[in-house]
């Protein structure tokens, strides 16, 4: 997901959490009961849904690399690596893996997990979250989040 659309989704639900307090959430226990959860669905679930998807359908591809970028790090990471990898016949590029770093050179082979359709970026075949954990959990964090919500608002005679 380009960093313009999560930084919109990130303001409206954020807009959303503001308008709720304005409504009568008297305690600060039920602004966190909000927060933690809305934290929870913002930043985890597309992560969550990239696994889930992955594990479902994805494909262990053995791959051999044949060029390797180095990218200047973040504030909180040093360097960046990213592979361009081929997989019979096919190339593209393996990003945040733990098998493309510093150390890789073309020629190494390693397997990664790739959706066949492309709708999700490849990832290393590590324990992946399944849909039989991400839903409840997102359904989880709403309930929270409706329950601590209606429960804030006042209501008029």
């Amino acid at each position: 997901m380009p960093s313009y659309y999560a930084l919109g989704y990130v303001l409206f639900v954020f807009t959303l959490a503001i308008g709720l307090m304005k409504l009568g959430l008297p305690s600060e226990k039920r602004a966190l009961a909000l927060w933690l959860p809305g934290a929870l669905l913002i930043f985890g679930t597309p992560y969550g849904v990239k696994s889930a998807v992955l594990d479902w359908r994805g494909e262990q591809v053995p791959v051999t690399v044949t060029e390797v970028e180095r990218g200047s790090g973040s504030y909180h990471s040093g360097e960046t690596y990213r592979c361009k990898v081929e997989a019979g016949g096919e190339s593209f590029w393996v990003t945040g893996s733990d098998q493309c770093d510093q150390y890789s050179r073309p020629g190494d082979r390693f397997e990664v997990l790739r959706d066949p359709e492309d709708l999700v970026s490849v990832s290393d075949p590590d324990p992946l979250i399944g849909f039989s954990f991400l839903v409840p959990c997102v359904g989880g964090a709403l309930l929270v989040m409706t329950v601590a919500g209606s429960r804030g608002l006042k209501r008029q005679p």
